[in-house]
């Protein structure tokens, strides 16, 4: 009875969290070319963004923390109203609505540590558990880029205003969700200390990551507008295809893990990927660019379940949410440094922010090989 309360929950998790990525997808997908349109430059529209990671770094702590104590359905009803008002502040079209948006982006992207918290104290299998649950973000990411591929919004206005509406019926799937709860109270520092120390290598290999790909792949619409000259059509066809590629391989990483062993799984997807970022940089051609970062992120991408994973076994269900609250700041953190290292690089060369990632991958792998790989082989072993 309790399993099955705990897999209709996970279920309903899924379907709220492909609706958020509709919208989510189709605001990624016309942003950068809006921003240019309105006059935003590379190194505002990197202030912007570290807004964004900025504010979901500081409610990341917050958010998790009360995915502990309070029920997950009124905390992702609330996401799903920051998430439509997003929209709705990009239709007043005004220099201080753009930043209050960026905001209300920030508060709902922290809120991704309640979904992982629920993930990670009820999913039975944690490698499928979050590559379900990734599946279910990239599904919804290329819904929402086909629909911007397709042409269906004219303008802007139409892609912002559908946004919202896409935001508000997320609110659906939660109706079929069952409370679930732990009794817990307040996390001390004591029982955050006591934590392995796996838990804090990965604190920073996510640090180091997050940096990186702040810095470069995540302006890479910007980058391709700025580069190309492309329009939001052909974000929206990377933003699809990326997303498409993403999900097909998120699903080939839990056989995958269980074969090979999970560092030893993530390594064989990082390490080429790091390799394809470098070689976005070396190419004048929008297609083979375009080529070449689809592949790169298909397998960096899909190898995030694994470190979730990994986490997750380290961690105990009544402080999971804590947990992952941390780590999502952690990664906010390394973002908001990131897309500043990254809009200033740009605007030196286009091509530096996307070598400066590649370098920031190399070093987040080794550090990772050379703490979990060697100090925590023996655990690491124990929960493949």
């Amino acid at each position: 009875m309790v399993l099955a309360t705990f897999r209709a929950t996970l279920r309903a998790l899924y379907v709220y969290s492909a609706i958020i990525a509709v919208a989510g997808s189709v605001l990624y997908s016309v942003f950068a070319p809006y921003a240019k349109s309105v006059g935003i430059g590379p190194f505002e529209y990197g202030i912007l963004t570290a807004i964004l990671t900025l504010v979901g770094m500081l409610s990341a702590p917050i958010w998790g923390y009360l995915s502990d104590k309070v029920d997950p359905r009124l905390l992702l009803a609330i996401a799903s109203f920051t998430g439509s008002s997003i929209f709705l502040f990009l239709l007043i079209k005004a220099k201080w609505a753009y930043y209050m948006a960026a905001m209300m982006a920030g508060v709902t992207v922290g809120s991704s540590a309640v979904s992982q918290g629920l993930v990670g104290k009820l999913a039975e299998d944690k490698d499928k558990g979050f590559a379900y649950l990734q599946f279910s973000n990239l599904i919804g990411g290329a819904l929402g880029a086909l629909l911007v591929l397709t042409g269906l919004f004219s303008n802007y206005n139409q892609a912002f205003a559908f946004g919202a509406m896409v935001m508000i019926f997320s609110l659906a799937p939660l109706a079929f969700m069952k409370r679930v709860s732990f009794k817990v109270s307040m996390p001390k520092l004591s029982e955050l200390k006591a934590l392995p120390r796996a838990v804090y290598y990965i604190f920073a290999f996510q640090l180091i990551l997050a940096i990186g790909a702040a810095a470069g792949v995540w302006m890479i619409d910007y980058y391709f507008v700025k580069k190309y000259n492309v329009g939001m059509r052909s974000v929206g066809l990377y933003v699809f295809l990326r997303q498409t590629s993403i999900a097909l391989m998120t699903l080939l990483v839990p056989d995958l893990s269980k074969r090979e062993g999970r560092l030893k799984a993530y390594f064989l997807l990082a390490i080429p990927a790091t390799v394809l970022t470098f070689m976005v940089t070396l190419v004048n051609d929008f297609y083979l660019a375009l080529a070449l970062i689809i592949a790169r992120g298909a397998l960096i991408n899909a190898g995030n379940p694994i470190i979730d994973a990994i986490l997750a076994d380290f961690t105990p269900k009544e402080i999971m949410g804590t947990v992952m609250g941390i780590l999502t700041t952690l990664n906010a953190m390394g973002a908001t440094l990131g897309r500043l290292i990254g809009g200033y690089l740009m605007e030196i060369d286009v091509e530096l922010p996307l070598r400066f990632t590649a370098l920031m991958y190399a070093l987040g792998i080794g550090e990772l090989g050379l703490t979990i790989g060697r100090r925590s082989k023996a655990r690491t072993s124990e929960v493949r």
